[in-house]
C-alpha cells in the first residue's frame, strides 16, 4: 500500500468516527458548546437554534428574557410566581388561574373562565366572552375613557356589602370605581348609615331599598313607610304582597275616639262627596246604596252564602245558598198588631159572607191568594199580623158559637126536665 492510499483510509476512517462523535455524549459528566467548563449536563455559551420542537419532560427554567417571534401555547395551567407583562395580547382560551398579580399593558381576551384571586391591572380594554369571577379588587383608573358611557339613560345594578341591590348612573360609577367619592355616598342601608338613607331614580320611579326608612308628606315624624297628613288621591290601592307571603291589612286610627274609621264614597269634580260604605269608631257598619243594584253580595263558597258567629265562635245566623235561614231565634218589630179586633167598633163578618167569599175568591178575605204569594213573596211581619187577625177573629166565632151552645144546652136541660114531670104523671 502506497502512501497515497494509506492517506486516503485514515481520512474516511477519522471522518466516521468524528461523525460518530458528534451524536454520542459520555453517559457521566457534562457537556459544553463553546465553553471549557460546563456547569449543566449541557452548558451552551451562545446562541442556539432549534429547528423543529423542543421537549422539556421537567421544568424549564430561564433567567433573563424568554422571547418568541410566535405563538407561546400552554395546553394546561400555567403557574407565575411573581409579575408577567404582556406588550400586546394575552388570549386565553382555557381556564386561566392567576395567583398574584396580572399586569397586561395592552388588550386582554379572555374567551373562557378567568379566576383573579388578587389585583388585576389592565391598562387598556378587557374584553370577557365568559365568566370572570374577581374575588379581589379591580381598579379602573381610566373608566371615564371607556366608550358608551356617555349615554344619557345608562344605568348599573350592584349588589352592596349587605347584599342588597343599587341603582347607579354613569356618574356615580365614576366615581365609586376610581375610588373618588366617599363611602357613604354609595354603601346602602349599612348600618351606621342608614339615618341618612341614598335615594335612586330610575325610569319614572324614585325609591330606595332601605327597610327602616319612614317616607313623610305633610309630616315631619313619619311612623310609618309612607305617612301622609293630608287628602291623597289613588286610581288603586293594593295592600298585602304581590306574591301572597304577607297578609293584607288596613288599619285605621282616631284621634280621640270620634272620627270614622272608614269611610268610601265619590266625589267627582263639582259633586257633593257621597259616602257609600263607612265604619264609625264603635264598628258600626253603614251601607248606602242607589239604584237596582245589590247593596251588599256575600257568598263564602260553599253551601254557606252567609254566616254570622258570636265571639265564641259559635253560629248564630246562617244563610243557605238554597235560601234557607238558620237562628236560634228571631224577632220581627213591628208597628201594629191586630188587636183592633177587639174593639167594640169592630166589624165581624157573619160565617155565611165569609164562606161565600171563600167559595167565590178561594182564601180568607184580608189575605193574599197563592198566585200573589208566589210572585211577590211574603211580609213576615205583615203575615203575622194578617194570621194574628184571623186568630182573634176565630177566638169571637167561637166565644159567640159558645154562648150560643149555652143558651141550647140550658133550654135542652129544661126540656129534659119538663118531659120528665110529665112522664111521672
Amino acid at each position: 500500500m502506497n502512501y497515497n492510499h494509506l492517506k486516503a483510509v485514515l481520512i474516511i476512517v477519522l471522518s466516521s468516527q468524528i461523525s460518530f462523535g458528534q451524536n454520542t455524549f459520555p453517559t457521566n459528566g457534562n457537556v459544553g458548546i463553546g465553553t471549557n467548563s460546563p456547569s449543566e449536563r449541557l452548558d451552551v455559551n451562545g446562541n442556539m437554534i432549534v429547528d423543529s420542537s423542543l421537549t422539556v419532560k421537567d421544568s424549564l427554567v430561564v433567567d433573563k428574557d424568554l422571547r418568541t417571534k410566535g405563538k407561546l401555547k400552554i395546553e394546561d395551567k400555567a403557574f407565575f410566581l411573581e409579575k408577567v407583562y404582556m406588550y400586546d395580547k394575552l388570549i386565553l382560551s382555557a381556564n386561566a388561574e392567576v395567583g398574584n398579580n396580572i399586569v397586561i399593558l395592552n388588550n386582554a381576551n379572555i374567551e373562557n373562565n378567568a379566576n383573579i384571586t388578587n389585583n388585576a391591572n389592565i391598562g387598556n380594554k378587557l374584553n370577557v366572552t365568559g365568566t370572570s369571577n374577581l374575588e379581589g379588587d379591580v381598579k379602573m383608573p381610566n373608566i371615564p375613557a371607556l366608550n358608551n358611557l356617555n349615554a344619557a339613560g345608562l344605568q348599573m345594578v350592584f349588589k352592596t356589602q349587605t347584599g342588597a341591590l343599587k341603582t347607579m348612573g354613569v356618574e356615580d360609577l365614576i366615581n365609586v370605581i376610581t375610588d373618588n367619592v366617599d363611602k357613604e355616598d354609595y354603601i346602602l342601608c349599612i348600618p351606621e348609615y342608614a339615618a341618612d338613607p341614598y335615594w335612586m331614580a330610575g325610569a319614572n320611579r324614585l325609591y330606595t331599598l332601605c327597610e327602616d326608612v319612614f317616607v313623610g308628606i305633610g309630616v315631619s315624624n313619619p311612623m310609618h313607610k309612607l305617612h301622609v297628613l293630608g287628602t291623597s288621591y289613588s286610581r288603586q290601592f293594593l295592600a298585602g304582597s304581590e306574591d301572597g307571603d304577607q297578609d293584607a291589612l288596613y288599619n285605621g286610627y282616631t284621634v280621640n275616639n270620634t272620627q270614622y274609621l272608614m269611610k268610601l264614597g265619590k266625589n267627582i269634580q263639582t259633586v257633593d262627596q257621597s259616602v257609600k260604605f263607612s265604619i264609625d269608631n264603635n264598628g258600626a257598619v253603614v251601607i248606602s246604596n242607589t239604584g237596582n243594584t245589590a247593596a251588599l253580595t256575600i257568598n263564602t263558597g260553599g253551601q254557606k252564602a252567609f254566616e254570622i258567629k258570636d265571639e265564641n265562635g259559635d253560629e248564630i245566623l246562617q244563610l243557605d245558598n238554597d235560601g234557607l235561614l238558620h237562628s236560634r231565634e228571631i224577632r220581627v218589630d213591628a208597628l201594629t198588631w191586630p188587636d183592633y179586633v177587639f174593639s167594640e167598633d169592630y166589624e165581624l163578618k157573619p160565617l155565611n159572607e165569609i164562606e161565600e167569599f171563600i167559595i167565590a175568591k178561594g182564601h180568607l178575605p184580608n189575605m193574599p191568594s197563592e198566585k200573589e204569594i208566589i210572585e211577590n213573596g211574603i211580609n213576615v211581619s205583615e203575615m203575622q199580623q194578617l194570621q194574628m187577625e184571623k186568630i182573634e177573629e176565630l177566638t169571637l166565632y167561637l166565644i159567640e158559637m159558645d154562648k150560643k151552645v149555652n143558651v141550647l144546652e140550658s133550654k135542652v136541660s129544661n126540656l129534659e126536665a119538663e118531659n120528665k114531670l110529665l112522664k111521672q104523671k
